[in-house]
């Protein structure tokens, strides 16, 4: 056979072994649903980037002392600063805590959120599922299904601000949906890590005084219905 038939026939075979040995997908293991990760990804304010924190801040006040008569200055900034962030690390402790257990609290029961957070990376607020949430009544009460259909047009709305610019040629085929009504008591939508964190404020704020305040609410349930799928954020170059 000639020699460049041949190579080509060799860097075809040598390309598909290539593909034969890459590493299978690598499988993380099912989040616990009251962890400090969880934590950070479902409460405001409450990461700690160490890079942040305990580098480049610091590191801008630092600059101080290359200046005359700022070494005093500096520490005082300093001084503050550590201050500052001891008081944040105390605070975010205690939310830690009060965090843990928040959806036995719930006066209602809360199914398949515990799931979701076992299921999902976490991690990663590029990785969607196409949820659903869906509301049980104790009872049937036109007036209160109104008033729980108002707070799912509320949650709808606030999970639009997660919704970051798709990249043209992700990786996924997959399309996220925004988040709409399907009934009085259900909606549906695609949720990441921060989608998940609307949900939960919805839980605890509007869910919580509907049910403290009318007992109308038997139990709130999440699904998944479909794998999770990855959207790249869009970078724009310019052009």
């Amino acid at each position: 056979m000639d020699k460049e038939l041949s190579d080509i026939l060799k860097k075809a075979n040598k390309d598909n072994k290539e593909q034969e040995q890459a590493a299978p997908p690598k499988i993380f293991p099912p989040n616990d649903p009251y962890d400090y990760l969880v934590f950070t990804q479902l409460t405001r304010f409450s990461g700690f980037q160490k890079l942040i924190f305990l580098i480049i801040i610091p590191g801008g006040i630092s600059t101080l002392f290359f200046f005359d008569n700022m070494s005093t200055t500096a520490l005082m900034c300093l001084s503050i600063y550590g201050a500052l962030l001891l008081v944040y690390l105390l605070i975010n402790y205690f939310r830690f805590q009060k965090f843990k257990g928040w959806q036995e609290r719930l006066p209602f029961a809360l199914i398949g959120f515990t799931e979701m957070i076992r299921t999902k990376k976490m991690f990663c607020d590029l990785c969607w599922n196409h949820t659903r949430i869906n509301v049980e009544q104790t009872k049937s009460d036109p007036e209160i299904e109104q008033v729980i259909e108002a707070a799912l047009k509320l949650f709808c709305k606030r999970s639009e601000m997660a919704f970051y610019t798709q990249k043209i040629g992700s990786s996924s085929k997959h399309y996220r949906n925004d988040w709409k009504l399907t009934s009085p008591l259900s909606a549906e939508g695609s949720a990441n890590p921060e989608v998940m964190r609307y949900m939960k404020d919805l839980f605890e704020k509007e869910f919580t005084i509907i049910a403290k305040k009318t007992s109308a609410i038997k139990s709130v349930k999440v699904e998944l219905f479909s794998e999770e799928f990855e959207v790249r954020i869009q970078i724009d170059s310019g052009d």
